[in-house]
């Protein structure tokens, strides 16, 4: 078990949880307090909802990279757990940052960060490759 991929699974779960609490009942009446009109106030809540889907999704993979076979390879389940975490950052928090703060620009690294993703993924599928041999694998 990577320990340290355990803690920050349970820590970005954590304010996974918070930040759609938030969303759910206080950003709306945040935004209308600030004088959006309703079509803004509608896009900032769904783009929310996406950073939220996203942000839970992927705090539960990072879990399982935790506790994935101890014969995966450790630099593998590291490098997709450091892509995860850069999706999260780039992905999600830029889109955070735009629903909550009215962050403008920045939109590219939004598809920097789902690429992030993409690549944490295909390296945990890479990882039934790279797992040690033992004497007891068929």
């Amino acid at each position: 078990m990577n320990r340290w991929i355990v803690l920050v699974a349970g820590l970005i779960g954590a304010a996974g949880v918070g930040l759609g609490a938030y969303a759910a009942h206080g950003l709306e009446a945040n935004l209308i307090s600030r004088g959006l009109p309703a079509e803004q106030i509608a896009k900032k809540l769904n783009t929310c909802d996406i950073a939220v889907r996203y942000h839970l999704i992927h705090a539960v993979a990072l879990l399982a990279l935790a506790v994935a076979p101890a014969d995966w390879a450790r630099r593998r389940r590291n490098l997709a757990a450091i892509c995860l975490l850069l999706g999260l950052a780039m992905f999600c928090g830029v889109l955070y940052a735009q629903a909550m703060a009215g962050l403008v620009g920045f939109n590219l690294v939004v598809p920097l960060g789902g690429l992030s993703f993409i690549i944490g993924w295909l390296t945990i599928a890479t990882c039934c490759f790279a797992a040690t041999s033992s004497p007891n694998r068929g």
